[in-house]
């Protein structure tokens, strides 16, 4: 493949495994996108946690701003 990828095919799973910028992958011909790693998807959820921690925070913090404002 151009750009010196490298790839084979798996019938059983029908997946693509591609060797692709020195990292092994597997690709779904059928919606043409790469199937995400573990690290990949271990990294998306940390993100969404940190995400929803602050969100969190945050809303507490505006709560306790409004109940003072209501102690008032």
């Amino acid at each position: 493949m151009p750009g010196g990828i490298l790839q084979g095919y798996s019938p059983i799973q029908n997946l693509l495994l591609r060797w692709q910028n020195g990292q092994l992958r597997w690709h779904n011909p059928e919606t043409g996108r790469h199937i995400a790693t573990f690290a990949v998807e271990r990294a998306r959820a940390d993100r969404e946690r940190d995400a929803r921690r602050q969100a969190e925070a945050r809303a507490r913090e505006l709560q306790a701003r409004l109940d003072r404002m209501q102690d008032q």
